[in-house]
Order: C-alpha cells, then sequence, then structure tokens
C-alpha cells in the first residue's frame, strides 16, 4: 500500500467517524426536540382541561345574564367550588400571574363573606358584586395570559 492510498484510507475513515457522530449528534437532538414538543403539547391540554373548569366555576358571577341572585350562600358555595379545583383539579398549572389572581379572587370572596354572615339568602349588594366580579375577570384574563406564553410549535 502506497503512502498516498494510506493517507486516503486514514481521511475516508476520519470521515466516516466524524460524518457518524454528526448524524448521531442531529438525531439526539431531534428526539429531544420532538420529546419537549410531545410533553409540551400535553401540557397545554391539561391545562387548557383545568381552565376550563376553572372558567366555568366562575359563571355565578357573569356580568350579563345571571340565571340566579348573588347570594352570600352562592359565594360561599364559588369559594368552596374554587378551593376544590385548586386541590383537585389544576392549581398546579397556575402561572405565578395566574395564582396571585385566584388567590386575590378568592380573598375577596372570603372578605364578602365576612361581611355578609347572617343574611346568607339576600343578594348582593352592587358595590360587592361588582368588586367580585372584577377579581373573577382578571382570573380569567390571567388564565387566557398563560396560554399566550408557550411557545410557539
Amino acid at each position: 500500500m502506497t503512502e498516498a492510498s494510506a493517507l486516503g484510507a486514514t481521511l475516508t475513515a476520519s470521515a466516516t467517524v466524524v460524518a457518524a457522530a454528526l448524524t448521531g449528534f442531529v438525531t439526539y437532538r431531534i428526539a429531544r426536540w420532538n420529546m419537549r414538543k410531545d410533553l409540551e403539547l400535553e401540557l397545554r391540554r391539561q391545562r387548557l382541561d383545568a381552565f376550563k373548569k376553572l372558567w366555568a366555576l366562575s359563571q355565578p358571577l357573569a356580568k350579563y345574564g345571571r340565571s340566579e341572585p348573588v347570594t352570600p350562600a352562592v359565594i360561599t358555595q364559588l369559594s368552596q367550588d374554587l378551593r376544590r379545583w385548586y386541590f383537585e383539579e389544576g392549581g398546579m398549572f397556575l402561572s405565578d400571574a395566574s395564582r396571585d389572581s385566584y388567590f386575590a379572587f378568592q380573598e375577596s370572596l372570603k372578605q364578602a363573606i365576612e361581611l355578609k354572615q347572617g343574611s346568607e339568602q339576600i343578594s348582593l349588594d352592587d358595590a360587592t358584586f361588582e368588586t367580585l366580579r372584577k377579581k373573577g375577570s382578571e382570573l380569567r384574563s390571567t388564565l387566557r395570559e398563560s396560554f399566550s406564553r408557550f411557545p410557539q410549535m
């Protein structure tokens, strides 16, 4: 074997090793990206399912077309339903901003319940209702915003 053919064989072998290493690296990165994409999509689906339920819970505080008077008994039930949702359904999916809004909403419900103690069946006054409605609306807005922060696929 001549020196030139040995050099050619060495270069060919080296190029093959480099190509194999590069192919392996690219394959690994693609597999890792696909796994991350699948996890992100699953997280989005679970988060959306949980947020739909939370969104529906705030229905008693709708600005338009309320089906029943909003009484301290109604907001007490709402607060309990929200607590149950937080621990059993989706509290772990809340972003920092939506978690803060959730607790602000719960705090406003607690204050209204304490203020109206003993009058569970009397409708809330307009100012109290509006405060609670706005807190619920702020929470729903932060839920929507949390989806805009996902990376685009």
